[in-house]
C-alpha cells in the first residue's frame, strides 16, 4: 500500500530529494566500473567518490541494479537505531517508506529519462564534501545534539558543466555513507512524525483485541467499527461474520498485529504508516505475507484504521 498523505509527503521533500546531481549518461562499457563501490571510509575523499558511484548507479540499464545503488545511498532501521535511539521506531519506519518509493522509483523510470536529465544538467565536474562540524555547525546545531557525538556529518556540494549543482548532508553510519536530505531539519520533523505515527492508533489495536478476545463482537460493532463497515453490515450480519471462519481470520489478525507492537517488532515483522485519506491508518503484517507465500494458505495481513469523531476504529481489512 501506497500512501499521499500530507504529512509523509511534506517530510519526502526533505528525504527524497533525488541523487541525480547531473552526470552525463554513462556508456555500457563504464557500467560495471560505476558500479563498484568506493571503500566505506570517515573521509572526505571517501564519501566524494561514493556519490559519484551513487550517481553513476543511479542511470545504469538493470533496473535491478539502479534500484540496489540507490537503496545502498539510504538510511535502513538499523541506522535509525544508531542515529535516533529515543525516535528509533518512528525514523524506522519512515526510512521504510522512503526506501519504498526510491526502489519504485528506480525501477519505473526509463533509465533513458534519468540520462536525459542528467545530460541536460551537464556532467560533474567538482564534489567537494566538508565536515559540517567545521564549517556549518550553527546551522547544525540542534540536530548534532541528537544523535552520537562521534557521527560524522558532512555536506556535499557539487557543480556541473552546466552551470548548475547541488548540496546534501550524508552520514558515516554503521560503516557506510548514506545520503540524509534535510538532515539539519530533523527536529522540525518529529511533530510531524507524531501526527503521521498516532500512538493512538496503536492503542487502539490493543483495545480492539482485548474485545475480539472475550468474544464481545456486538461491543466491537458499536464501539470499535467504523461508520464505513456499519454501511456495509449491520449488527447482526457482523456478528455472523465473526462467527465464521473469516470472522477467525480477523481475530487472527489482530492478535498478531497487538503482539508485533508489544513485541517492538522491526518493520521487517510490521509495517505502520499513514493510511492513503486523510485521518487513516494502516499496520502490515509482512511476516504473515511471507507465511502465506511459503505455505500458499491466504491470510489476512493489513488492517486498516480510521478517525471517526476523533477515535481511531477498524475501517477494513485485506
Amino acid at each position: 500500500m501506497k500512501t499521499n498523505n500530507k504529512s509523509f509527503s511534506n517530510i519526502a521533500v526533505l528525504l527524497l530529494a533525488t541523487l541525480l546531481i547531473g552526470l552525463s549518461p554513462l556508456t555500457a562499457a563504464a557500467e560495471d566500473a560505476a558500479l563498484e563501490l568506493p571503500k566505506q571510509e570517515p573521509t572526505a575523499e571517501s564519501l566524494e567518490a561514493t556519490v559519484l558511484y551513487w550517481e553513476k548507479g543511479s542511470t545504469v540499464d538493470d533496473a535491478d541494479a539502479r534500484a540496489a545503488v540507490a537503496l545502498s545511498s539510504m538510511p535502513s532501521e538499523e541506522d535509525a537505531k544508531a542515529l535516533f535511539p529515543e525516535h528509533a521506531g518512528k525514523f524506522a519506519m519512515l526510512f521504510e517508506l522512503m526506501r519504498e518509493r526510491m526502489e519504485d522509483r528506480m525501477k519505473s523510470v526509463p533509465p533513458r529519462m534519468l540520462q536525459r536529465m542528467q545530460k541536460e544538467a551537464g556532467e560533474i565536474v567538482s564534489v567537494e564534501a566538508s565536515d559540517v562540524r567545521d564549517d556549518d555547525a550553527k546551522r547544525f546545531e540542534k540536530v548534532l545534539k541528537m544523535v552520537p557525538q562521534d557521527l560524522p556529518v558532512y555536506r556535499v556540494v557539487s557543480r556541473t558543466s552546466g552551470g548548475g549543482g547541488g548540496s546534501s548532508s550524508c552520514l558515516f553510519v554503521n560503516g557506510r555513507w548514506v545520503h540524509f536530505q534535510g538532515f539539519e531539519s530533523v527536529p522540525g520533523m518529529l511533530a510531524k512524525l507524531d501526527e503521521m505515527f498516532d500512538l493512538a492508533a496503536y492503542e487502539a489495536v490493543g483495545k480492539m483485541h482485548a474485545v475480539l478476545q472475550i468474544e464481545e463482537f456486538r461491543e466491537f460493532y458499536r464501539d470499535h467499527c467504523h461508520s464505513f463497515v456499519k454501511g456495509q453490515v449491520d449488527e447482526d450480519e457482523f456478528l455472523k461474520v465473526m462467527e465464521s471462519e473469516k470472522g477467525k481470520q480477523v481475530v487472527e489478525l489482530l492478535a498478531s498485529v497487538q503482539s508485533a507492537i508489544a513485541e517492538n517488532a522491526g518493520v521487517d515483522v510490521l509495517m505502520a504508516r499513514p493510511g492513503v485519506g486523510e485521518g487513516e491508518f494502516s499496520f502490515e503484517l509482512r511476516s504473515a505475507k511471507e507465511q502465506a507465500a511459503a505455505d500458499g494458505v491466504r491470510r489476512l495481513k493489513i488492517l486498516n484504521l480510521a478517525k471517526e469523531d476523533g477515535v481511531w476504529k477498524l475501517k477494513d481489512f485485506d
